[in-house]
């Protein structure tokens, strides 16, 4: 499956997070952050980001890494989360990491966005990526797909 830059446009209100529902399976990587992002806009409270606590870094993690068999993701890490709400400015970033070539290269992409609050909306403004290809899987990841591979053929017979 071949990805470009991801389009993340996501940020993490508090309210949102009870009404978003996962998904369809089939659905790609950027599809699927467009859906989330979508109900996340529309669907959100007047309740404001006045901060994100870690259960819902959690359950944002949590929802996309559902996916994680069909889109080979080996690592998804909310990297750092910034929210001013005196100035209305918030910054997200987030690091992605997916195999390649039959499991032996990574390729790791990190994506920041900015958003701005004005009245009570927060609006989009840009988004910076980055991407590193051809890693080496560590070690301990290499065995772990090995084993999990192990035991999904012995599941089947």
């Amino acid at each position: 499956m071949k990805h470009s830059t991801l389009p993340l446009t996501i940020l993490l209100f508090a309210s949102i997070l009870p009404l978003y529902s996962c998904p369809p399976k089939n659905m790609q990587l950027n599809e699927s952050l467009f859906y989330f992002n979508n109900a996340y806009r529309w669907k959100r409270t007047d309740v404001s980001a006045d901060f994100v606590h870690p259960v819902y870094k959690h359950m944002i993690l949590k929802s996309l890494r559902n996916q994680e068999k069909e889109l080979n993701i080996s690592d998804l890490e909310i990297e750092d989360i910034f929210v001013d709400k005196e100035r209305g400015v918030a910054m997200i970033k987030i690091r992605i990491s997916y195999l390649m070539s039959a499991g032996t290269l990574l390729k790791e992409e990190s994506i920041s966005q900015y958003w701005i609050k004005e009245e009570n909306k927060w609006f989009f403004v840009g988004q910076e990526g980055s991407e590193r290809l051809n890693i080496p899987v560590p070690p301990e990841l290499k065995s772990k797909i090995y084993s999990e591979d192990r035991d999904a053929g012995t599941s089947d017979n």
